[in-house]
Formats: structure tokens, sequence, C-alpha cells
């Protein structure tokens, strides 16, 4: 707690769930959110797939990753152009991680996450190394979840099928409610 002005301030973050990757075709976090907390972090650190891939993630409505068409990603520049179009997940989220190299990190802010009928926000910053030159990647992304439940956690899996590489670490954490 931080006393700012007159006024009293919480603040705070709670570790909630903290996962090393195994050898598995997903990292679940399906039911690790809750009406205790309306905001999430999620940080991956050090994450490797079996074969070069790309990292993707989709949300969890009631325990299950949502397949549905209900996520709008914006493209890795920030700028005013509308996205429109729905697909069924996060896509590149980390861009194509290579099998062999150091892996991929990445800093994932959900908002609104319990709102069960209005719009629910993801932000991401990752860096992920793509070619043994050394080639290093960092990406940003911007989504919009216009699922019509709250969301419970999260899937991350590799777009191409690859498995987990039994390397790195995912900690989750909720802001406090005000």
């Amino acid at each position: 707690t931080s006393l700012v002005g007159s006024g009293n301030i919480q603040t705070g973050m709670t570790l909630l769930a903290t996962l090393t990757p195994t050898a598995a075709a997903n990292v679940d976090f399906l039911t690790t959110f809750s009406s205790t907390y309306d905001s999430y972090l999620v940080i991956g650190e050090g994450l490797l797939p079996s074969a070069d891939d790309s990292l993707n993630l989709r949300f969890a409505a009631s325990g299950a990753a949502d397949t549905g068409s209900n996520y709008v990603v914006s493209s890795s520049a920030l700028d005013s152009t509308a996205v429109t179009t729905l697909i069924t997940s996060v896509t590149s989220l980390a861009g194509t991680v290579l099998s062999t190299g150091r892996g991929g990190c990445f800093v994932l802010t959900v908002v609104n996450a319990n709102d069960a009928t209005n719009l629910k926000m993801l932000s991401s910053f990752s860096i992920s190394q793509t070619s043994a030159v050394p080639g290093f990647v960092p990406r940003y992304r911007c989504v919009a979840y216009i699922g019509a439940n709250a969301i419970s956690g999260f899937r991350l899996y590799w777009s191409g099928g690859a498995n987990f590489a039994a390397s790195g670490k995912v900690r989750v954490y909720g802001y406090f409610n005000s």
C-alpha cells in the first residue's frame, strides 16, 4: 500500500500461477483467472518450440479454449487503421521462434477479463530469436477479444503444431480490484 496526497491508493499484484513447459502441445492456464481480479499480467521467458514455430494464444471461457472467431489482432505497427477481420486466435504472439536458439520472451497485459459483455483487451510485447545469425525480432500486438463471456484463462500453443521444449517459464499475476 502506498499513500499519495490525502488519498490512499492500493497498488499491487498477486502471483497466481507459475508453469515450466513440458514436451506438450499446449501450455494451459484455462481456469487461472477469476472474479477476484479484473486485469492480469503474464510473463513468459525463454520459451522454445521443439521445431521452429510461431507462438499463438487463445483465451479460455468457462475453462475451455475459445476457437471461435472472437479475436481482432492489430498489425505490429501502431496506427489508427481500423482492423475488422475476426480470427480464431492471437496469431504470431512471439513470431517464429528458432528451436535451437535462445527462445522467446513476452509480457502480456489482459484488461477487463471479467466483463461478460464489453470488450476485453490483450496487449503483448515480445522478442524472439528467429535465426542463428543471430536474428532477434521484437513484436507488439494489440488484440480486441469480443467473446460473450468472461475470460477464465488462456492457452499457449505453437501454430505449426510443434510441442514446447522443456524450458522457460510462464508466470501469471492478478491486479487487485479497486
